[in-house]
């Protein structure tokens, strides 16, 4: 079963909100992440690709998702894939972890 969590952001990624299910998947309590930045936690590697997804999401109207690596508490990456879309100006996320098969699709195809 793929493990998952929901969030919010406002519209310059700063933290609002984690369902609970952030503590199973990243290690992090609520009131670890609530206020930071999101980008204090994407592989350094994955920022440019987050950006550009961030800057669509900006346009009025659009869905979009992207497949990156963000920071366990434990200091470890993990592989996660995030569906956004803007919502009465918050960013509102769907975000799961991928298989070991959807990073291998990823990392060889692109997809």
């Amino acid at each position: 079963m793929k493990r998952y969590y929901f969030s919010r952001y406002d519209y310059l990624g700063k933290q609002k909100y984690f369902s609970l299910e952030v503590k199973d998947m990243l290690g992090y309590d609520q009131s670890d992440l609530v206020g930071k930045f999101a980008y204090e936690y994407f592989h350094p590697d994955d920022i440019k690709d987050i950006t550009r997804a961030h800057t669509e999401i900006l346009s009025p109207l659009h869905i979009t998702s992207a497949k990156y690596r963000i920071r366990h508490k434990n200091g470890n990456y993990v592989w996660v894939h995030s569906h956004s879309e803007m919502v009465d100006g918050e960013l509102i996320s769907f975000t799961y972890e991928l298989s070991k098969i959807e990073i291998l699709m990823y990392i060889l195809f692109g997809y």
